[in-house]
């Protein structure tokens, strides 16, 4: 399982309104492995949706809920 795939396509499904192509674009590998192994920065979203990016991103990790897919790899991703 392609898992860079795999949180694009969770991103197009909450309300983010990026394209699986744009969300690909903004998916990162963060400097620290105890980051996770990928993470997504909503600062972006942050003017757009009038919050701070820390309540946008616990507003999609809310919406998104347990991937299952990652716990079996001990894959781990994070919003920042």
């Amino acid at each position: 399982m392609d898992f860079k795939e795999k949180v694009a396509e969770l991103f197009t499904q909450v309300d983010t309104e990026l394209t699986k192509e744009e969300a690909l674009l903004m998916i990162e590998i963060p400097p620290n492995q105890d980051m996770g192994d990928y993470a997504v920065p909503c600062f972006k979203f942050a003017k757009k949706l009038k919050k701070a990016p820390a309540a946008i991103a616990a507003d999609i990790v809310e919406k998104i809920g347990k991937i299952e897919e990652f716990e079996k790899n001990r894959k781990c991703w994070s919003l920042c």
